[in-house]
């Protein structure tokens, strides 16, 4: 417990020393989400998109894009890097497994991109865009559950791609790969009940989702009840057969690592 609370402290601490990163995150963050947000608003002035009225589809647009960026994180970029630079040495002797470690670190990096980019670059969409806030307080709840879990799948997401570098050498190519794929298949830039029907059966059966579609619908409460706990299963399942195979490729690239010196 002790190691995972201190890489998860690690994470966090890196997101509130590195302010000149934060700042240009959060204006990033604001910048791709004013345009976006003005585009589907636009198009909700001539009638309610997927079922959407303005506030419901800016408010969807916003915290997909926000929570798709605080829980996305570079974990691919981090773990092959690593391998790279021969770091992954120091990592075989550590209290917890590669696996473990960059997860914690990215839930704790995570949690401060949500206070220190999402919060506040939401806050400055309300004064302009009409976003609104949950009108029942156990939709808080239920919010910040899928945002904890959407870190986790975004997280081993990640660390899949970046043990690709045990084969590869380099995951550059294959991380802009993964991220292209978050932002169109996750709601974060087009929203999922938007997208044609067979790109939406096929969103159903990839993770990409559980990252920022699930959270945005919860927020908006577009789904109450039994069929918003239906979501956070779905997460849940996501997060756990990404665990069992993040489990299964970090053996599989330890049985390849080879380290020279004594």
């Amino acid at each position: 417990m002790r190691p995972g609370l201190a890489a998860a402290r690690l994470g966090a601490t890196h997101r509130f020393t590195w302010r000149l990163e934060v700042v240009v995150a959060a204006l990033s963050a604001l910048a791709v989400v004013v345009v976006n947000a003005s585009l589907w608003i636009a198009a909700a002035d001539h009638g309610p998109v997927a079922g959407l009225a303005k506030p419901a589809l800016g408010t969807y647009v916003v915290v997909a894009w926000l929570v798709a960026v605080a829980v996305g994180g570079r974990v691919e970029e981090w773990v092959g890097e690593r391998f790279y630079t021969g770091a992954i040495a120091s990592d075989l002797v550590r209290p917890m497994d590669l696996h473990a470690w960059a997860l914690a670190r990215h839930l704790g990096r995570s949690a401060a991109s949500m206070l220190l980019t999402a919060v506040p670059v939401f806050a400055v969409m309300g004064l302009w865009f009409p976003v609104a806030l949950p009108r029942h307080l156990v939709t808080w709840g239920l919010f910040a559950v899928s945002v904890s879990l959407a870190a986790v799948v975004g997280g081993q997401i990640g660390f899949l791609v970046g043990l690709l570098a045990f084969r590869l050498g380099r995951v550059t190519g294959v991380a802009h790969l993964k991220a292209a794929a978050v932002w169109l298949l996750s709601g974060a830039m087009i929203p999922i009940f938007a997208l044609p029907v067979r790109v939406q059966d096929l969103v159903a059966v990839l993770p990409f989702q559980a990252l920022a579609h699930v959270p945005a619908v919860l927020f908006t409460e577009r789904v109450t009840g039994p069929e918003a706990f239906g979501l956070l299963g779905l997460q849940a399942f996501w997060a756990l057969l990404l665990w069992g195979a993040c489990r299964l490729g970090w053996a599989w690239a330890q049985r390849r690592i080879v380290v020279w010196g004594g």
